[in-house]
């Protein structure tokens, strides 16, 4: 994805009819109880009401830019102040530095780290850029409302405010590229991304199919199959799940970068993480129907294959891809490391590192399958 110049915007602040008293006193250590409590007296649920509008268009492959992306600005962004985060979840907060530009909202068991003006965050130990930048309103920092419903508390909390969903069963797997799309191309070491693609997937499917699940693929020999046609196989079968696997980039001499990266679907009326303009941004599509849950299965897969390959993380991002943006069923794309670079290569030209990463997407799959039905049992 090209980078374009940000066009010149305003922002408006929501003020929220939360007490001052209420929002200050929530920034200091707030008790289990009080958490449970207003977790119970919450019952909305976190998925927002969209106009059912469908525009197909098919955009670019993003490329990777810096890893700082500059803060997204919209003038009809409801903010919601971290405290109500706080008080929902026992969370503390704490600012970090004198100049309280960064805080923290941590407890035994999760830290969250957050910077004023910033899209990028820590949540739960993975690198995450949110669709707005966090705003200071009177001093009391705060979340985009779909930052916060359909990014942070999937993370923090998968299944709280979701929606429910059937059992996970079939499973579509994408091997990205093929045929006379050949992907990226690492000439040094005469490796194709269409090539090492497909061999993954296909270690995928062997492994899902032995734990008990369907699996569809995308393609199952080296032919083109156009963008639109990926999600539709999954529209075909019914998929619960659709995962697209792919090996990144860097254009312009940035060979030296590493690491993993996964997208899911961009919700309406945000920017994607590697854009500062987009004519779509308010246009709703069939990828948008499980923002939530996209999220869940985009941070279950990103963890899992961070915590088997141990490489950089380059973040847990979001993108209006073709495979994203049509899936009609929850969905991601792993960017499983940069054939642009090569010392990681080859590690990639490996089958056994293959093999790993199919381990771990594999993981990532059982991982969501159990938040999934943690929220049927309920």
């Amino acid at each position: 994805m090209r980078r374009r110049r940000p066009e010149p915007s305003t922002v408006r602040v929501v003020r929220l009819a939360v007490p001052l008293a209420a929002i200050f006193a929530a920034l200091g250590l707030v008790s289990c109880s009080t958490a449970a409590s207003a977790a119970r007296a919450s019952g909305k649920s976190a998925t927002p009401s969209y106009a059912p509008h469908v525009q197909r268009f098919v955009p670019t492959r993003p490329q990777v830019v810096a890893d700082r992306a500059a803060p997204a600005l919209r003038h009809d962004a409801e903010f919601v102040p971290v405290s109500v985060l706080a008080t929902r979840f026992g969370l503390r907060f704490a600012w970090t530095d004198p100049d309280h530009r960064r805080f923290v909202l941590q407890n035994r068991a999760q830290r969250l780290e957050f910077e004023v003006d910033s899209r990028e965050c820590e949540i739960c130990g993975l690198r995450v850029f949110l669709g707005d930048g966090v705003r200071l309103e009177g001093g009391v920092p705060g979340l985009s409302r779909t930052d916060m419903d359909l990014l942070v508390i999937p993370i923090l909390r998968p299944g709280y405010g979701g929606p429910r969903l059937h059992s996970v069963h079939t499973i579509v797997l994408d091997a990205g590229h093929g045929g006379r799309d050949t992907g990226t191309v690492n000439t040094h070491l005469h490796l194709m991304e269409k090539t090492l693609t497909l061999d993954t997937v296909m270690r995928i499917k062997r492994l899902l199919l032995a734990a008990g699940y369907r699996v569809v693929l995308t393609r199952t020999s080296d032919r083109y199959v156009g963008l639109a046609e990926r999600p539709e196989v999954a529209e075909r079968c019914h998929a619960d799940l659709f995962i697209s696997i792919h090996f990144n980039s860097v254009v312009g001499g940035a060979g030296a970068v590493t690491g993993v990266e996964t997208f899911t679907m961009t919700p309406q009326g945000q920017l994607s993480t590697n854009q500062a303009v987009d004519q779509y941004v308010n246009v709703f599509n069939p990828g948008n129907a499980n923002n939530y849950w996209n999220t869940v299965l985009g941070a279950s897969l990103h963890r899992a294959v961070l915590g088997e390959l141990r490489t950089p993380d380059r973040g847990l991002k979001r993108g209006r891809l073709a495979v994203l943006r049509l899936a009609q069923c929850p969905a991601a794309l792993i960017e499983s490391g940069y054939l642009s670079n090569d010392t990681e290569a080859r590690r990639l030209a490996q089958p056994e590192y293959r093999e790993r990463i199919a381990h771990a997407i594999v993981a990532g799959i059982k991982a969501y399958a159990a938040d999934i039905e943690a929220v049927r049992r309920r």
